[in-house]
């Protein structure tokens, strides 16, 4: 496994964090600071870097590393218009929800924090093999403050970017068990489902599904945070969810 502590470390030093950490709201593929272009920072330094802004988090994907680097917002930015000729100006809030689980110690803003605490409980309980290997890496520090870096195995590909002949065909047996079920596992992508129940066997999968459930880890599993890796395995690959915005 090609982690590259070296490549992982470069990058983390060339990627600065403000203090308002975020992406604009309904539209998590713009940082609102323009200036950090972390795009062309890594591509000034020669390295092949794909980035990516979730709604909670910015993911770094190295291209000569199986892992990716996952660096948490501690909040958002909302377009706010106090008065009806401006424009609008870019407001931040900081995330309040992360911490669902009730974790003793943890930020309230940080879901990779979260992602790791559920990670470490579906490990412990058995189920680690559904999920990609996740934890903190560091803490880099800013002036005055330090930030957490977290790192995660790479994906080879993700159900979005998948069409239905991407996927491999499953049994009769298998199709019909889903159809006469379905219900039960309408929480993830249906292809998915079906290869994991192909993978993992479908005892397996009910078993795994009632544990989503249970620890609520179901309520955000759409077709963008499950997929493959690069032996073709169905795992999912973020399962932190999203509550800021919402009522609880």
């Amino acid at each position: 496994m090609n982690f590259n502590k070296e490549l992982i470390d470069k990058i983390i030093s060339l990627i600065n964090i403000p203090r308002e950490f975020g992406c604009i709201e309904d539209d998590c593929d713009e940082y609102c600071d323009e200036a950090e272009d972390y795009s062309y920072i890594l591509a000034k330094h020669s390295i092949d870097a794909e980035v990516k802004f979730g709604c909670t988090r910015l993911v770094i994907i190295p291209a000569k590393s199986d892992y990716v680097i996952k660096i948490p917002f501690n909040g958002k930015f909302e377009v706010e218009y106090p008065d009806p000729d401006d424009y609008g100006e870019n407001v931040f809030y900081h995330f309040h929800n992360a911490n669902d689980i009730k974790l003793e110690d943890a930020e309230d803003w940080d879901y990779c924090e979260n992602e790791v605490a559920k990670y470490e409980d579906a490990v412990s309980a058995g189920f680690g093999e559904f999920f990609l290997d996740t934890y903190l890496y560091t803490y880099k520090l800013e002036k005055d403050y330090c930030y957490p870096i977290y790192v995660q195995k790479k994906v080879d590909i993700v159900c979005y970017d998948m069409f239905r002949d991407d996927y491999k065909p499953v049994s009769e047996h298998t199709s019909k068990y889903y159809q006469e079920h379905r219900t039960d596992f309408c929480c993830v992508n249906k292809n998915w489902t079906l290869a994991a129940m192909e993978h993992y066997g479908i005892e397996r999968v009910r078993i795994f599904f009632e544990y989503l459930k249970k620890n609520h880890l179901n309520a955000d599993l759409h077709s963008g945070n499950v997929g493959f890796d690069e032996e073709g395995i169905p795992v999912l690959l973020d399962w932190a969810g999203y509550r800021d915005g919402f009522d609880f």
